[in-house]
């Protein structure tokens, strides 16, 4: 990998050791990162088969029947990190009165 910027100027300008860098470059991902990019495939499944209407706490069920450990706000969490929501139900809105019936 090639940088604008030598790795070294890079680290100064940040406070950081060029050790700490080369050992977060090989550093594998951890455990979490990885669990909850198996999470972010399903919810990203599931909110496809609902063609979108599904938001975080149906999502969160069906997570949980499944027996995903995905809490209610870590699958929110997620789901704003891939940009997806559910599509709000328009609420009922009277469009006025009939004022020339013949009722009364």
């Amino acid at each position: 990998m090639q940088y604008r910027f030598s790795v070294e100027e890079m680290c100064e300008c940040l406070g950081l050791s060029r050790s700490g860098f080369y050992d977060w470059q090989l550093r594998r991902p951890s455990q979490r990162r990885t669990e909850e990019a198996a999470h972010k495939i399903r919810i990203a499944e599931l909110h496809r088969q609902a063609r979108g209407r599904y938001g975080h706490r149906p999502i969160y069920h069906h997570l949980k029947e499944e027996g995903v450990a995905c809490g209610r706000e870590r699958t929110l969490r997620l789901m704003k990190e891939l940009g997806i929501e559910g599509i709000q139900k328009k609420g009922f809105k009277p469009l006025g009165t009939n004022s020339r019936h013949g009722l009364g």
